[in-house]
């Protein structure tokens, strides 16, 4: 089966989402810069706003698949479970000495779970009371990634749309102007781009206001602490 991307603008028939997670939960003052983002984020109420967006989409008959249960399904199979292991768990990446304990943490893992910390990261804490000699993991505190985390899978366009021959999809540079069609004359915005929706509205475009990720009030206070374990909340 080929699957392909004909138009930007025409009617919107499925889309791969990411709800919120884990890897937003782990954002800290201390690490949003090495992870691109500017700020951290208030995870609790993304995840809000995202369940918004996934029913705006459903509303316009789209069918909506979620990332992390794609992912979860693909991990329940041995074969797919391998695929992604091999490339995730390699001495390259996490140094010689930790791919068998990352392995043994990972063996007893459910899809959902493993799938949970593939995105999420894995901290230096998540492996105790494993014992590895390596350089790199003496280096390590508790709360630093051993893998880490993948927050940007918050807009998943970026990631996985592509077009015609396999060329990817043009996005925004920023969170600030972006938009979606689903239909011609259709599209979601930002409801924080007042001039820009408004303008389009004159120009016959019907725009949908959905809420867009917002700074937690305090970021500060996990300024000295850890960041969020797996189960826990932003």
């Amino acid at each position: 089966m080929t699957f392909s991307v004909q138009s930007e603008v025409g009617q919107l028939r499925q889309a791969i989402v990411h709800r919120p997670g884990l890897e937003l939960s782990r954002l800290t003052p201390r690490n949003i810069g090495e992870l691109l983002f500017d700020d951290v984020l208030w995870a609790s109420k993304a995840k809000e706003e995202h369940d918004v967006f996934a029913e705006i989409l459903r509303d316009h008959g789209v069918r909506v698949h979620y990332f992390g249960q794609l992912l979860a399904e693909t991990l329940e199979l041995p074969a797919g479970r391998a695929y992604v292991l091999d490339r995730v768990c390699t001495p390259e990446i996490l140094g010689p000495a930790l791919v068998s304990p990352l392995r043994e943490l990972f063996a007893d893992l459910d899809g959902p779970r493993l799938a949970e910390y593939l995105t999420g990261g894995v901290l230096r804490a998540d492996l105790r009371p494993l014992r590895a000699k390596s350089l790199k993991w003496d280096m390590l505190r508790a709360d630093d990634f051993l893998l880490s985390p993948l927050p940007n899978h918050l807009f998943t366009r970026d990631n996985s749309c592509w077009v015609y021959g396999g060329r990817p999809s043009a996005s925004s540079g920023t969170t600030g102007n972006s938009y979606l069609a689903v239909a011609p004359g259709v599209i979601l915005g930002y409801d924080r781009n007042v001039a820009t929706n408004t303008m389009l509205r004159k120009h016959g475009i019907e725009v949908i206001d959905v809420p867009g990720p917002r700074p937690r009030p305090d970021p500060r206070q996990r300024a000295a602490g850890r960041p969020a374990g797996p189960g826990e909340r932003g």
